[in-house]
């Protein structure tokens, strides 16, 4: 993982009234996202999906980018 990403930046949940957008915000130190409402579809798969702005926002990911850049040697 990166050095700012969640050590688990994914939760799925098995109970059909989770995620919600109340308890599940601050998931992996506001980095997470919750995941529930998983059913199969004639054409894939359909999710609920909860995630903050805060730490998924643009600033959040604009770090990860960055850390990803420096792991991989395209800057230093």
């Amino acid at each position: 993982g990166l050095p700012s990403g969640p050590a688990q930046p994914l939760t799925v949940f098995l109970d059909p009234e989770r995620p919600q957008p109340r308890l599940d915000t601050t998931l992996g130190g506001g980095a997470g996202i919750g995941i529930g409402g998983v059913e199969p579809t004639a054409n894939g798969v359909q999710f609920h999906c909860v995630a903050s702005d805060v730490g998924r926002g643009s600033v959040g990911t604009s770090v990860q980018n960055a850390e990803l850049l420096v792991e991989r040697g395209y800057v230093e």
